[in-house]
């Protein structure tokens, strides 16, 4: 039922980034491009549908460059700038060589829409692994210091967190792979028995160790679509 589920969302998904796309390439408004552009990558930036669409978004960018190369170039920074705000990240917690990018562009040495696409990528990849790092050790310090009451919770949105098909989650995950695994094995082994119930007799346990070998296939695959779509 779990995969029918996923499945559903998957298309749903994908058909409402198609009907974006679809929208961005009929406008000719430079504002309604703009604007889709911005929702485009607002919703859907690490997820499989993105990346399976890239080509098409990137066309969309160079018809905005070419309606309008000077705003353009502005319309990224504001863009990045927002992008940094939303994600909670300084510019000094950018990866060095993408900061001097950044600056480059902010300085007006860079005009090559191709290059200011590039800088842009960066800047937004950087800052959201940047956010979702933070978000993750956050969690993870709150379960650690959590005591019962309220524990339940956290441990579900640890769970949400490290089963989402969004690559940069992945990411996150992947670098804490090891430390969730031992707060899910404590979790397991310290969970009092609970007398049965109709109502809570559902296999907590079981369903946590099956979600966490889930995670660890989708964080694999991810990466490995991620490796060879850099490549292309």
């Amino acid at each position: 039922m779990l995969d029918i589920a996923s499945k559903k969302n998957k298309k749903t998904g994908a058909e409402r980034l198609n009907g974006l796309i679809t929208r961005a390439q009929q406008t000719e408004n430079y504002g309604e491009l703009i604007s889709l552009i911005k929702q485009i990558e607002h919703e859907f930036i690490g997820q499989r549908e993105y990346t399976n669409q890239e080509k098409e978004i990137k066309n969309l960018r160079a018809k905005l460059a070419q309606k309008n190369l000077q705003e353009y170039r502005q319309n990224i920074l504001e863009m990045i700038g927002e992008e940094l705000k939303n994600n909670k990240t300084k510019i000094e917690e950018l990866e060095l060589s993408t900061q001097q990018e950044l600056n480059k562009l902010r300085n007006g040495e860079i005009t090559n829409p191709a290059e200011i696409d590039k800088i842009k990528k960066l800047v937004s990849e950087n800052s959201l692994q940047i956010s979702l790092d933070k978000k993750l050790e956050n969690l993870i310090e709150r379960v650690k210091n959590c005591n019962y009451q309220g524990r339940e919770e956290l441990i579900e949105d640890l769970i949400v967190f490290i089963t989402s098909k969004n690559s940069f989650y992945q990411n996150s995950y992947q670098k804490r792979a090891d430390e969730i695994s031992e707060i899910l094995n404590i979790e397991k082994n310290s969970s009092p028995q609970q007398p049965s119930s109709n109502k809570n007799n559902f296999p907590v346990i079981p369903v946590i160790i099956a979600t966490l070998l889930i995670s660890v296939v989708i964080g694999l695959t991810l990466v490995i679509q991620r490796k060879k779509s850099q490549r292309k």
